[in-house]
């Protein structure tokens, strides 16, 4: 059995989404963080997330290059389709724009703006625009630090 034919004995192909869905070895996520399949890469002789072997074993992808991000939003999903290579700040901007960061996805485009509008006045503290919002004072630190 070749290392493609066990890897491709792992996943489940869903066809409402088109995500290829891991059901090998997977991390214990914690709320609110993502899960990820692993895979023993016997070659390289050592574990390697699932996504990224099928990034470059399946899809060439050169994972070198950076780290591989998902464009389905499903951490389990090893398509090679659903896969690109990037940064963190790429996947953090696309986590924002998708309303899927931690804390952001409570906060719609319109509250991002007025927490910015009420930091620029001076006169409003992060602790203070988190509790108009009800969020974690650390999501309006992220909101204000970043460009979403």
């Amino acid at each position: 059995m070749t290392a493609l034919d066990r890897f491709e004995a792992k996943y489940e192909p869903e066809p409402m989404s088109g995500c290829w869905v891991w059901h090998g070895a997977q991390n214990q996520s914690s709320p609110g963080r993502m899960s990820y399949g692993y895979y023993w890469d016997s070659a390289a002789g050592k574990l390697i997330a699932a996504h990224r072997w099928s990034a470059k074993h399946v899809g060439g992808l050169a994972i070198e290059d950076g780290q591989v991000n998902h464009r389905c939003d499903n951490g389990l999903c090893v398509n090679p389709d659903h896969l690109y290579i990037g940064t963190q700040r790429d996947n953090i901007m696309d986590s924002v724009q998708r309303m899927r960061r931690r804390g952001t996805r409570k906060m719609s485009e319109d509250m991002i703006r007025s927490a910015r509008g009420l930091y620029d006045s001076g006169e409003w503290t992060h602790r203070q625009i988190a509790e108009r919002f009800g969020v974690h004072r650390s999501t309006i630190t992220w909101v204000l630090r970043h460009q979403a």
